[in-house]
């Protein structure tokens, strides 16, 4: 069945989405790390208060596990907020600190744009119109003599 899989792009879409806001409410209580070692450089990512900070350590080596999580840190600080984004160098390498809303705003972006032209599309076919143009279809055949589009029928 084409079409019907669970896992596309767009079920992951959402569940990044997801995983994201959870992430931010659990970094209200709670602050996490995530070591990821990529082609022998190691990445760090810390989520705070209001941001997650990502550190790339480039040219040390790092041979450690590919992965490494550690939950349930103590907020060091414990109101560290960056509301906007900030990026820096530092002698282990350079980071970037990014506040949560910035991708979330980013990610909700997608699923506005799919809720909205979904209501444009089910109006325009309660309506009788062309679903590409708007065009009212109610005395024409099946073709939309404006766009040439194929006339779906409810």
């Amino acid at each position: 069945m084409k079409g019907q899989r669970f896992i596309n792009w767009r079920n992951l879409f959402y569940l990044c989405y997801l995983l994201l806001l959870l992430l931010w409410l659990r970094s209200f209580f709670a602050r996490d790390e995530v070591y990821l070692r990529l082609f022998g450089h190691l990445l760090t990512v810390n989520s705070f208060n209001n941001h997650l900070h990502l550190h790339w350590m480039a040219g040390h080596g790092y041979s450690g596990p590919l992965a490494r999580l550690r939950l349930g840190q103590e907020q060091i600080p414990p109101n560290a907020q960056y509301l906007e984004l900030r990026i820096g160098r530092d002698p282990l390498g350079p980071w970037l600190a990014v506040p949560y809303w910035l991708p979330a705003v980013l990610m909700s972006a997608y699923p506005i744009w799919r809720g909205w032209s979904g209501m444009v599309s089910r109006r325009r076919m309660r309506q009788g119109r062309c679903l590409h143009c708007g065009y009212d279809l109610r005395k024409s055949g099946a073709v939309c003599p404006e766009c040439g589009a194929a006339r779906k029928m409810s």
